[in-house]
């Protein structure tokens, strides 16, 4: 759900602020969710093995933090499962993308495009405007 990122380097560095954020690409991983759903539900309904596998890796990768007791959690954790989002992602785009939505997935790289260059500066150790540059980044509470 992206709550936890983890900031990796926040302070001066060769007399200017930067700051490096652990942070996956939003719509990706919150696109990711719903992909993950639709290959549970087409996979359900279409009785295909590759769309459920799909969505399985991705709670199967999840389960093994449920049975493993720790009370804190960081976005490092979930590595391996954003990248079986991102399967999860062409395998849903490639099992509904028909008719009208058939380009969808071209449609859906432009807010992942958008948001990369977005959080560019923030995930690079770009120079920032001050030492409080960072709160134009920070959506959440939990992200500060």
């Amino acid at each position: 759900m992206l709550i936890r990122p983890i900031w990796y380097f926040y302070e001066p560095d060769n007399g200017v602020q930067r700051g490096v954020l652990l942070l996956g690409n939003p719509a990706v991983m919150w696109g990711g969710l719903v992909a993950v759903a639709a290959c549970l539900w087409a996979g359900w309904r279409r009785r295909s093995r590759a769309l459920l596998g799909v969505a399985l890796l991705w709670i199967g990768s999840l389960a093994v933090w449920a049975v493993i007791p720790k009370s804190l959690g960081f976005y490092y954790y979930y590595h391996l499962s954003s990248i079986w989002l991102c399967l999860a992602l062409a395998a849903a785009f490639h099992a509904w993308a028909k008719g009208r939505f058939a380009r969808a997935h071209e449609w859906f790289l432009l807010p992942v495009l958008m948001l990369f260059v977005y959080f560019y500066p923030i995930i690079s150790a770009a120079p920032l405007s001050g030492p409080q540059a960072f709160n134009r980044w920070m959506w959440f509470d939990s992200w500060r």
